[in-house]
C-alpha cells in the first residue's frame, strides 16, 4: 500500500520527501505541500514494498514519475491546507506499472457510492 516518495538532488544524493498511497497499478496518491516548491516530476523516485527509510527492502520495486498532478486549487497559506492532493502516475524503467506482490498491493478503498459511517476504523502507514 506505502508508497515511499525520495527526491534527487543535483549532487546526486537522494533525500525521502513524503509517503504516498498506491490507488492502482499506475498511480499515487499523495500531498501537493510535498510538491508544490520543486514541481519536476524527472527529479522524484517512488519505491513500493519499501519498509526502511534509507535502506533497501527485498522485494522493493522502484519507480520514475511519469506524470505530477498538482490540485490547482490547493492554498499553502491556510491553516486547513484544502485540496492537500497530488497524483503521481507511475512506471519502471521497462515501461511497466506496479506488479502486485505479497509486499506491494493497492489500497482498500470503499465502493464509489459508499457513504462510510462517521468513526469508521482505517489503517494508515508510514515512516513517522
Amino acid at each position: 500500500w506505502f508508497a515511499a516518495i525520495y527526491r534527487r538532488h543535483r549532487g546526486g544524493s537522494v533525500t525521502y520527501v513524503c509517503g504516498g498511497s498506491l490507488i492502482s497499478p499506475c498511480w499515487v496518491v499523495s500531498a501537493t505541500h510535498c510538491f508544490i516548491n520543486h514541481q519536476k516530476k524527472e527529479d522524484y523516485i517512488v519505491y513500493l514494498g519499501r519498509s526502511r527509510l534509507n535502506s533497501m527492502t527485498p522485494g522493493e520495486m522502484k519507480f520514475e514519475v511519469e506524470q505530477l498532478i498538482l490540485h490547482e486549487g490547493y492554498r499553502a497559506d491556510t491553516l486547513a491546507h484544502h485540496n492537500d492532493i497530488a497524483l503521481l502516475k507511475i512506471l519502471s524503467n521497462n515501461g511497466q506499472c506496479a506488479q502486485p506482490s505479497r509486499s506491494i498491493q493497492t489500497i482498500c478503498l470503499p465502493p464509489w457510492n459508499a457513504d462510510p459511517n462517521f468513526g469508521t476504523s482505517c489503517e494508515i502507514t508510514g515512516f513517522g
